[in-house]
């Protein structure tokens, strides 16, 4: 398998894995699959998902970028990029910090 049909497969792959992980998120976008579901919010998932993304940044890593396209080569980087950043915010306990337009230190 060539280096742009694997990465291809792995935004598949996690695309996914997004929708599955964030049933409300699917709903929203018009994904109905997951509708009687809400995202398991629990510690223990918030862990295992984390280890996921950085399990994901290593197989990024692991591309040719010589062999993919200049696309392909800043899609990788982008999805390598917020998956880094998700894994850096857990790993500093930011994931378990409600921050949005109701919640946080304002």
């Amino acid at each position: 398998m060539d280096e742009t049909t694997r990465l291809s497969t792995l935004f598949e792959r996690e695309w996914e894995a997004s929708m599955e992980r964030y049933p409300t998120w699917a709903s929203g976008l018009g994904d109905r699959r997951y509708n009687d579901q809400w995202e398991d919010q629990s510690l223990g998932a918030i862990q295992a998902w984390s280890d996921r993304l950085a399990a994901v940044v290593r197989e990024l890593d692991a591309f040719d970028s010589d062999l993919l396209t200049p696309l392909d080569r800043l899609n990788r980087e982008l999805l390598r990029l917020h998956y880094a950043n998700e894994v850096e915010e857990h790993q500093q306990g930011l994931s378990c910090l409600a921050l949005n337009q109701r919640d946080g230190p304002q």
